[in-house]
């Protein structure tokens, strides 16, 4: 059993690391308390935590924080992509990170899951941590699947980052007849979140970030808007384009941090 191992199979050492990481990056859960000083120190001695308490490998903190989120506090999308997905035997999960996806979708027992990301340390957390799956380190806007490969493919929080007509003339290229795509993308109120719930609003990088454009650069603050993104998967091909809102999710009550995105081909 390696570190990633560990610390998944650990379900107090991964809210540790998902705590300090959660801490970094301005994200809050009530129900994620700081941790014990005998994890503390564990996370230390496996040099993962520093002396003042930063999360000194990146990728591992972002692993533990979507493993924690998704599998610990199960949100509506959640529900939402894994009810879409019941019955399909062959999965994609494009920018796939380091897998917490992939452990759900597990538990549907589909014949195939493919993971593509272009970060080959999260790949190699899914190499790891579930070796039953097929995977690619590489870029998500030409995939490596022949037409017709899959019947469902993820694409969560990612699209924004992309140049989203060519990686949605992928997915639908390697969607089989009746496949279906489910993607979560930021929304309008990402930004109000992003500059003031995650305070970055003084981040040097943030005012390079804050309008959506044309050409969509991998950037915190890239956002999408819902007639856009209907308007293109509907001019690509795709049918029932269906857009989900969670109030929980908004600024305001109107404005989506995030919002799914449910088509068929």
């Amino acid at each position: 059993m390696n570190l990633y191992q560990r610390i998944l199979a650990d379900h107090t050492l991964l809210k540790g690391v998902a705590y300090y990481y959660c801490k970094e990056i301005g994200v809050h859960y009530q129900s994620l308390s700081a941790p014990s000083p005998e994890t503390v120190k564990t996370l230390k001695n496996l040099r993962i935590l520093s002396s003042d308490m930063i999360v000194l490998y990146r990728e591992l903190g972002y692993a533990c924080y979507e493993h924690y989120r998704q599998c610990y506090e199960e949100n509506v999308f959640d529900q939402l992509l894994m009810k879409e997905g019941i019955g399909r035997q062959r999965i994609l999960d494009l920018c796939c990170g380091a897998g917490a996806t992939i452990n759900n979708l597990t538990s549907l027992g589909p014949e195939t899951i493919y993971a593509i990301d272009k970060n080959q340390d999260y790949i190699d957390f899914v190499n790891t941590a579930y070796p039953h799956v097929i995977t690619y380190c590489m870029d998500a806007h030409v995939l490596p699947l022949h037409d017709h490969a899959v019947d469902y493919v993820i694409c969560r929080v990612a699209l924004q980052y992309l140049y989203i007509k060519q990686v949605l003339k992928e997915i639908y290229r390697t969607l089989d007849k009746d496949g279906k795509f489910f993607g979560v993308v930021h929304g309008s109120g990402y930004i109000l979140d992003y500059l003031f719930n995650r305070k970055m609003l003084f981040h040097s990088q943030t005012w390079y970030t804050l309008l959506p454009g044309k050409k969509q650069s991998i950037q915190q603050g890239s956002f999408l808007m819902k007639n856009n993104v209907v308007k293109i998967m509907k001019e690509i091909g795709f049918s029932k384009v269906s857009i989900c809102k969670d109030a929980q999710h908004c600024i305001v009550g109107i404005l989506p941090v995030y919002f799914a995105v449910i088509a068929e081909k």
